[in-house]
């Protein structure tokens, strides 16, 4: 399996699953709302006459808010090889029009981890199943890569960098 320290190039597995621990507790306790939960750099469409707007609406889900921007930081964070001013300028930029609680910002990370590790396990599964292409094989790798990157980024650099006021 993808989320198994011997055969992915450094994820462990239980960091990942701690992460997924501390999610499920928190996430509970927050208020729902329509989320997205696709927005990436091909979803978001930007016209200078006529603004910004998102598509690709398959993936909505409801879900406590800051889903959302941790799924946004995970796809942007992967997109630009875990550059964290990406994912500090898209939280300043959030920040703007919403104010996350501390029970949220206390997530951000396992959120992120939980994506990466989801996306990892579902890769793999068709992978094991054998009806993987080779986009899917492809982006199972580089999702590997990137968990284990943001992993050993650990969450104290992440909280710093990306996080901070």
């Amino acid at each position: 399996a993808v989320v198994s320290t011997q055969s992915t190039g450094g994820v462990d597995r239980e960091k990942v699953m701690a992460c997924v621990r501390r999610m499920e507790r928190t996430l509970k306790e927050l208020p729902v709302q329509l989320s997205h939960a696709d927005i990436n750099e091909y979803n978001i469409l930007v016209d200078e006459e006529h603004g910004m707007g998102l598509i690709d609406f398959n993936d909505m889900i409801m879900a406590p808010r800051v889903v959302e921007i941790a799924h946004c930081l995970a796809y942007m964070i992967h997109s630009q090889q875990l550059n964290t001013e990406v994912g500090r300028n898209i939280m300043k930029g959030y920040g703007e029009y919403i104010k996350l609680c501390e029970a949220e910002r206390s997530i951000i990370y396992d959120l992120v981890v939980s994506r990466f590790g989801l996306s990892c396990a579902m890769g793999q599964q068709k992978i094991d199943e054998g009806t993987a292409n080779g986009y899917v094989t492809k982006c199972v790798q580089d999702n590997v890569i990137t968990l284990a990157g943001f992993l050993r980024l650990g969450r104290d650099s992440f909280e710093e960098e990306v996080l901070k006021d």
